[in-house]
């Protein structure tokens, strides 16, 4: 056992080495910079001015103070921790969400052998989880795999306090989970496992009530962040908070884009085909076998999931990461077809066309185009007319990327502003110093329309000075 043990470990770590290519990277490759440069704001505002992880604040401010209603931000305070330590680099929450996400794929192989699974079942998920959707988002500055990774933990820690009687166990769990579950609510889906664990085990009565217990703890903190916090923070400091569709909306936008919602899970979730089979394969074999313990794990948290799916309507077809706390149960799935195939070489056959495809389909994620370069000047570009405390305006695109690069706070519009003397004027009245136009997404014409005038201008920026209306 100690043998095998020591062989997932080294997968591990190779799976590990494998995604530091490019970790260094800034938030420039095409998949989710967005997601990623509004987390590194809040990180970067965290070390510059106040670590306050109840009021989160980005760069994006519209003239107010850039507080909004989130997931609580703490990836982006170990973001913060790390930078207190080492100055500030944007590739640190790279790396920590890294380090998180494979504890969470040992864990993962861990929870299933101790939850009574065979080895080979549990040694199969760890290789279809490794390579799908996770093996991208595992790197990124997002709370995605690092919540679920923190929830997988957890759950282990309660197969630990049944079987040690240990409370420190227990008090691992609460803590691991209330994490998981507050930096990305999805996760608390795996708080449902807690029921058929406290039937299923022996567990005393006592040992019932503490989990029964602990388990209300990090949903009472969700319901608290997400439900009360975040609404408070949205109405005081006026900025736009997502708290999900009414579930006949969702169903409504999910049943007019049905394809794109499939998508998630015949392609996005394992970032190929091969993998949706198996998954396919594996559902049907669980039934036909009447495999009931994995059915009944698979049933409780595909039914929290599809309510999860309908909260989120057209954000789930729109974002293929909404899919990646449903991964780990995919892969469960999958990996029990493997377990039914006798043949060793269809079974390896098989786990290298699920690797290739899926590490192929994501490879483009761990490099940056060089078109994409540009942006990092942006700070140079507005140092040279401003200093840092000037607000600005990136004229763009919507995406706030260039207005992190640049260092500054603001304003992030488009050329549909252009011809709004309204807009602009507000801008002004709220201490817009500058603009800085994205010379890639605007076009000279429409700049000539304005009634700034220039005081820099490269190939790639034009810097407008805003001083009179």
């Amino acid at each position: 056992m100690k043998i095998r043990q020591f062989k997932i470990e080294y997968a591990v770590v190779l799976f590990f080495l494998c995604r530091l290519i490019g970790i260094t990277n800034p938030p420039l490759e095409l998949s989710h910079n967005w997601r990623q440069v509004t987390g590194l704001m809040v990180a970067r505002n965290f070390y510059e001015n106040e670590c306050n992880v109840f009021k989160p604040c980005t760069d994006e401010t519209q003239g107010k103070s850039g507080i909004i209603g989130m997931e609580f931000p703490a990836l982006n305070a170990l973001h913060y921790l790390v930078a207190k330590i080492c100055s500030y680099q944007h590739w640190y929450g790279r790396i920590i969400n890294l380090f998180i996400s494979s504890l969470g794929l040992l864990f993962f192989y861990k929870l299933i052998v101790i939850s009574g699974f065979t080895e080979q079942h549990a040694r199969y998920a760890f290789f279809f989880l490794a390579v799908s959707i996770w093996f991208s988002f595992s790197r990124k500055m997002m709370p995605d795999t690092f919540c679920v990774s923190l929830m997988l933990i957890a759950i282990f820690m309660i197969f630990k306090y049944i079987h040690t009687n240990n409370v420190y166990y227990i008090l691992a769990f609460i803590a691991l989970s209330t994490l998981a579950a507050l930096s990305k609510i999805p996760a608390a889906m795996y708080l449902i496992l807690v029921l058929p664990i406290c039937i299923a085990h022996s567990c005393t009565g006592n040992q019932r009530l503490l989990l029964m217990f602990s388990m209300a703890i990090p949903l009472a903190a969700v319901g608290f962040w997400y439900f009360y916090w975040n609404p408070k923070l949205a109405l005081e400091y006026g900025n736009w908070y997502n708290s999900g569709r009414s579930l006949q909306t969702g169903f409504t936008e999910l049943t007019s884009h049905l394809n794109q919602a499939a998508q998630r899970f015949y392609f996005d979730a394992f970032s190929g085909y091969a993998g949706f089979l198996m998954c396919i394969t594996g559902i049907i074999l669980m039934v036909y076998k009447r495999f009931r313990k994995a059915l009944i794990t698979v049933i409780l948290l595909a039914s929290i999931f599809l309510v999860y799916i309908l909260k989120s309507g057209y954000f789930f077809y729109h974002h293929n990461y909404y899919i990646i706390p449903f991964v780990p149960v995919l892969a469960f799935i999958a990996a029990y077809a493997l377990t039914c195939i006798t043949s060793k070489r269809i079974v390896v056959t098989c786990i290298i066309i699920i690797c290739i495809e899926g590490i192929l389909n994501q490879q483009h994620d761990f490099f940056i185009k060089p078109g994409e370069y540009y942006k990092l000047q942006a700070e140079s570009v507005m140092n040279s007319v401003s200093i840092q405390s000037d607000k600005i305006a990136v004229l763009g695109s919507e995406n706030p990327q260039v207005l992190y690069f640049s260092h500054r706070k603001g304003w992030v519009c488009t050329e549909n502003h252009i011809l709004d003397k309204a807009y602009w004027r507000n801008l002004y009245r709220n201490q817009c110093k500058f603009i800085l136009v994205n010379m890639h997404e605007v076009s000279s014409q429409h700049i000539s329309q304005l009634p700034f005038k220039t005081c820099y201008k490269n190939l790639d920026f034009t810097v407008l000075q805003c001083d009179s209306l």
